[in-house]
């Protein structure tokens, strides 16, 4: 539904050439932070879970096969884990082979009995719980979660978020300031035609609906920009990542909630701009004597 032709010629203003440009900028460095507020919930969210964490359990050198089983089977019994398996020689001298070198110098070595715990995908393992249970099975045996470092990792990226969220609000602000003055310039312009309007009765409302539809629009278009841009630099930021090998680091994404969010961002900035445009207009028009 088309409406009907303005009173007030604002599409020949400045505002309607750089006013989309300049939210469209705005619009970029939200949608990021936006992205960058989800990525890091998953992200925290994973790594509170323990889904990523390097699960070992550790017997001392020589230890019998019975109490060896008895970890193994303990471990396995645990709500969470996926597999629990014991280390070959070989393996743990892959692992050792960067800091102590290849050869048979590891062979004199009494080296201890390794573990690998694997936990399944979206499953959270009661550590506290597992490590009792092992310890009445075997009291030699310690279990290494790397939890300390992981609760380092998810206040790092608490902080990320808070730091993102402040981002977010300072873009939001300098928007709506760049709207406010886009808004009294083009009351200036057209100060001659606001004032004929107001001798022929037009109402302050009919005046603020005609300039915030027209911001309304604005935003929308710098908006849909901003977020198209937004998104490309995601795709390439996320097949950057994909490409890491991090054991600590899951593979993140924005999942359904957070492109969501991106795709309705260009609605939002047509609203904020268009409700700047209004409150602006009516402030300035309710000064006038």
């Amino acid at each position: 539904m088309r409406r009907a032709p303005s009173a007030l010629e604002l599409r020949r203003d400045g505002a309607a050439r750089y006013l989309p440009w300049t939210i469209g900028l705005k619009m970029f460095f939200a949608a990021l932070a936006v992205a960058g507020m989800v990525a890091l919930e998953r992200v925290a969210s994973t790594w509170e879970s323990g889904a990523n964490a390097v699960v070992t359990v550790e017997l001392p050198a020589g230890s019998s096969a019975a109490m060896i089983d008895a970890a193994l089977e303990t471990m396995r019994r645990t709500v969470g884990v996926a597999s629990a398996e014991l280390l070959s020689e070989d393996a743990m001298a892959d692992l050792l082979s960067p800091w102590l070198g290849a050869g048979d110098a590891m062979q004199d070595l009494p080296l201890p009995v390794l573990i690998d715990v694997r936990i399944d995908e979206g499953e959270v393992v009661d550590w506290a719980e597992a490590e009792a249970r092992l310890y009445e099975a075997a009291p030699e045996a310690s279990l290494e979660t790397g939890m300390v470092w992981v609760e380092r990792l998810v206040d790092f990226a608490r902080l990320g978020q808070l730091l993102a969220a402040i981002v977010l609000m300072v873009v939001v602000a300098v928007a709506a300031l760049t709207v406010v003055f886009a808004t009294r310039s083009g009351l200036a312009i057209h100060r001659e035609t606001v004032e004929l309007l107001h001798l022929l009765g037009a109402s302050d409302g009919y005046l603020a609906r005609e300039f915030q539809w027209q911001a309304f629009w604005l935003g929308i278009r710098g908006g849909v920009g901003g977020v198209l841009c937004a998104g490309g630099a995601l795709v390439v930021i996320g097949f950057a990542a994909g490409r890491m090998e991090a054991p600590l680091l899951p593979n993140v994404g924005l999942g359904v909630v957070g492109w969501l969010l991106l795709i309705l961002l260009p609605a939002l900035s047509g609203l904020l701009t268009m409700a700047a445009a209004r409150q602006t207009v009516l402030h300035d028009l309710a000064r006038v004597p």
